[in-house]
């Protein structure tokens, strides 16, 4: 036999001895005859009951407590409640509101159970004095609630969700139980959380009389909600009132009759606002007449054809009648109004249009009886699996202006590419002349110098000297000469540094100051072609100013803004008249560079007013 604490009668409030015998939590000290009953009836309970001392050590459970907490009573019995808490707190809440009333019913508890999971229990508790009156420790019962507790946030969570999409439908949404009254609105229904407050369990009487409304409102719904009650069946019927700024509405109103599973009956209302749909619909036949007229001022023939080739119906313009001799089709085949040959033309389109889903386009002649031709253009859209609609627009006059254009770009690429080439020629011309002129002249000295060393009768050391300063101006003239002709490294290059390059190697030279704004191109990089065309338009345009506007400074700005590069070159030179006509074809070759990358430049000047040249690039 196992010792155990005494057990504490909470309906007596005294102690009394108890043995506890093996797999029994504990005997009470009862009379010899009753002791196996009551033990009987003790472990019986499904309910767990327990008592703790004064510290909340437990002093005897029945076995129920296995069920609930997964611990045998011998596992529990010594141990203090707070190891089966969820939540310490919960014990001094507990006490806290224990120590106010002295006991506590039906008080929920989260508890965590052996294999960690967490239940929840009513629980009962009272306080157990002693002969002086002091606390000496509580009896508790615990009842699991915990499928209790879950099927009630099941049925909240439910009853949220429903609601929430009760509130959410477009229509208004009303359900009605014994004498007409209102138990349930959504939000659509009633906007104002206040009212719709207000209306649960009452009718439409008052709801008229509060609101002000006339009463043959709430007249006509009591004669249909006594419809459904005597006939079981939904009523359907269209309501119109006016508002209080005497705007009138239209609505559809349902009732229909509906049963829960546990017999109670109810009428669900349903009302529909179609006071905008009738407005709209003004509206679409006042926009389909406003269509109609456009559409018959529209020059183009537009046709509805089956896939056998039918036209179902159409609009046809009077000039397009004409050109194609179409009078009278609804109702035809294209093989009864066209030639063999036109009407197997079309199909095969047709058909192509009806297998897929793309608009198909296509051109085709018509030959005029004045030996004339008409080009027309055909647009076959698929409307359905079996219906196609063929738009049809006379193409003749754009396809003499596309001619027309066609022959003036090609013109204008002749012009470029011989202003091209003669810029390569002049380039060549320039290259020979600086090679004659300069380099060959050194070289000739240096030959010079060379063979008087080699005569042995002048001073060697004098001339080998002088040959050496030639030699690198014709080196620096050279490297000058190939520095023009070739573009900057552009895979290893930005274009701020390329133009860095380009002004710094001009400053040196003392015959300008330019001066370069370009912080926005900081580590900007642009395509090849771009950073190509910029770079020959700068060494151009560096070449004519120093050549002829006499500038003492030039000021280059470079920006980057909404996706375009533009550059503004300005000079305060001698200026010149920008539309005369011109010997050289810098400027030509210049305006061909920026054309060539979609951009656009502009010369600004005139005589006396300096110069500036404008570009602007797009770089995407």
């Amino acid at each position: 036999m196992k010792n155990a604490a005494p057990f504490r009668s909470a309906a007596v409030g005294i102690d009394s001895p108890t043995s506890v015998p093996e797999g029994i939590a504990f005997t009470p000290d009862f009379p010899e005859n009753s002791e196996k009953k009551y033990r009987d009836l003790f472990n019986a309970l499904q309910d767990v009951v327990m008592n703790t001392d004064g510290n909340g050590v437990i002093q005897i459970v029945n076995p129920a407590c296995f069920p609930f907490f997964g611990y045998t009573p011998e596992e529990m019995i010594g141990k203090s409640m707070k190891f089966f808490y969820e939540d310490e707190g919960q014990r001094e809440l507990l006490l806290t509101a224990l120590s106010h009333k002295g006991i506590l019913t039906n008080y929920p508890i989260r508890f965590m159970t052996k294999s960690g999971a967490v239940k929840t229990g009513s629980v009962n508790i009272k306080k157990v004095y002693d002969a002086a009156g002091n606390t000496v420790g509580l009896d508790g019962l615990i009842r699991d609630i915990s499928e209790k507790v879950q099927a009630d946030k099941e049925i909240a969570q439910a009853k949220e969700f429903y609601e929430t999409i009760l509130n959410a439908i477009a229509s208004d949404i009303a359900v009605f139980k014994d004498e007409n009254k209102y138990c349930f609105l959504n939000k659509n229904a009633v906007k104002s959380d206040l009212l719709r407050s207000w209306l649960i369990g009452k009718d439409d009487f008052e709801y008229c009389e509060h609101k002000g409304r006339d009463m043959t409102l709430a007249k006509t719904r009591w004669e249909k909600h006594a419809m459904v009650t005597n006939t079981n069946k939904s009523v359907e019927w269209l309501e119109e009132f006016f508002d209080t700024r005497g705007n009138k509405h239209y609505e559809i109103r349902i009732l229909k009759p509906f049963q829960t599973q546990d017999g109670k009956k109810y009428r669900v209302g349903y009302g529909l606002d179609i006071t905008q749909l009738k407005i709209t619909e003004l509206k679409l036949a006042e926009r389909e007449s406003y269509l109609q007229s456009l559409l018959d001022s529209i020059p183009d023939t537009i046709f509805r054809v089956n896939r056998q080739g039918m036209f179902i119906d159409g609009k046809i313009d009077p000039k397009a009648k004409e050109i194609m001799g179409l009078h009278e089709f609804v109702g035809k085949t294209l093989h009864e109004v066209l030639l063999p040959e036109m009407a197997q033309f079309h199909m095969r389109h047709i058909e192509r249009a009806l297998e897929g889903d793309q608009l198909i386009t296509y051109e085709f002649p018509v030959h005029q009886k004045d030996g004339s031709t008409i080009f027309l253009e055909a647009r076959i859209n698929k409307k359905s699996h079996d219906e196609v609609v063929i738009i049809i627009r006379d193409m003749t006059e754009k396809k003499k202006l596309q001619s027309q254009l066609d022959q003036e770009l090609e013109l204008r690429q002749r012009k470029i590419t011989s202003a091209v080439i003669k810029a390569q020629e002049n380039e060549r011309a320039i290259i020979g002349q600086e090679l004659h002129d300069n380099v060959n002249q050194v070289l000739t000295t240096v030959k010079l110098y060379t063979e008087l060393c080699l005569d042995g009768n002048y001073d060697n050391m004098s001339l080998l000297g002088k040959s050496v300063q030639l030699l690198n101006g014709s080196i620096n003239e050279i490297r000058a000469l190939s520095k023009r002709l070739s573009a900057p490294t552009l895979g290893n290059i930005h274009l701020k540094d390329s133009i860095r390059e380009l002004v710094d190697a001009i400053n040196a030279t003392h015959k300008l100051e330019i001066r370069l704004h370009a912080d926005q191109l900081e580590h900007h990089e642009v395509n090849p072609e771009i950073h190509m065309a910029v770079y020959r338009i700068f060494q151009e345009h560096f070449t004519n100013i120093l050549k002829h506007a006499e500038a003492e400074s030039v000021d280059v700005f470079c920006t980057k803004a909404g996706g375009d590069l533009q550059i503004r070159i300005i000079d305060e030179g001698k200026g010149f008249d920008p539309y005369k006509r011109r010997k050289g074809i810098g400027i030509t070759n210049m305006i061909s560079r920026a054309e060539s990358v979609k951009g656009e430049l502009v010369i600004e000047s005139s005589p006396g007013h300096g110069c500036t040249l404008a570009v602007k690039i797009p770089l995407a």
